[in-house]
């Protein structure tokens, strides 16, 4: 379970940003209305691998939580700019041939890079096979909501979190 791909999720290097507005009064998603710093205050997201190359299918599922945010905080600036500082625990909860087992670490938060707004799209350049939609973006803050598919003859791994971002 140690080779599952759900590691990747905790290394947010790099992603492509859809954005979704529950309020149609809220602001518009723009390099200044985005700059500023914000606390990450919540992560959790839910994972699935699956291969069928050998004879028997191997399914490994994953559920993950985070804790102890230690100065955990993403800043957009208004020139184009992402970068983060902090850590969190991660709580990861595989399930794999009716085996369960918990592993509890400590990540980085690795959100660098440039980025650019096309229409509701906000990406950072070198993605990493993460799509993104910013949900309930305001000026207090927003949700950023992962998503990563890859879909093979034999192999498939489907997975999605959330971070929430509070603007400081």
């Amino acid at each position: 379970m140690k080779n599952f791909k759900i590691l990747s999720l905790a290394i947010l290097s790099l992603f492509i940003f859809s954005c979704e507005s529950d309020d149609d009064n809220g602001p518009a998603l723009t390099n200044a209305s985005l700059a500023g710093t914000y606390n990450v205050t919540a992560f959790s997201g839910n994972a699935t691998e699956s291969d069928t190359s050998g004879n028997t299918p191997d399914i490994t599922e994953a559920d993950f939580t985070a804790s102890n945010f230690n100065n955990a905080t993403v800043t957009f600036t208004e020139s184009g700019l992402v970068t983060s500082t902090g850590s969190y625990t991660q709580t990861s909860i595989y399930t794999e041939d009716g085996m369960t087992e918990t592993e509890t670490n400590v990540e980085d938060l690795e959100i660098n890079g440039a980025f650019t707004i096309s229409g509701n799209s906000l990406i950072i350049t070198n993605t990493d096979g993460f799509s993104v939609t910013v949900r309930n973006f305001s000026s207090n803050g927003l949700e950023l909501y992962l998503q990563e598919t890859e879909i093979d003859t034999d192999y498939s791994y489907e997975a999605e979190a959330t971070y929430t971002l509070v603007r400081q």
